[in-house]
């Protein structure tokens, strides 16, 4: 079984997120950290990125997502 590393699915989700990590790590430091520790979490876990953007589309988070990723 080919594991994913957890900067790489970090980097995944992000994008099916639509936000770019160097920018949104400037601009939301602290956000930005409990983001990543969140993501890394679920991928700790077992999840697929799918599961955790829906997972982040669903929680009460104000990030804004584009159409096509939902």
């Amino acid at each position: 079984m080919l594991t994913v590393s957890t900067n790489v699915f970090e980097k995944k989700v992000l994008k099916r997120l639509s936000i770019e990590p160097v920018h949104f790590e400037g601009m939301y430091g602290g956000y930005a950290i409990l983001l990543s520790n969140w993501i890394k979490d679920c991928h700790s876990k077992g999840k697929s990125v799918t599961e955790v953007v829906r997972e982040i589309n669903r929680s009460k988070l104000k990030i804004r997502i584009t159409e096509s990723n939902r």
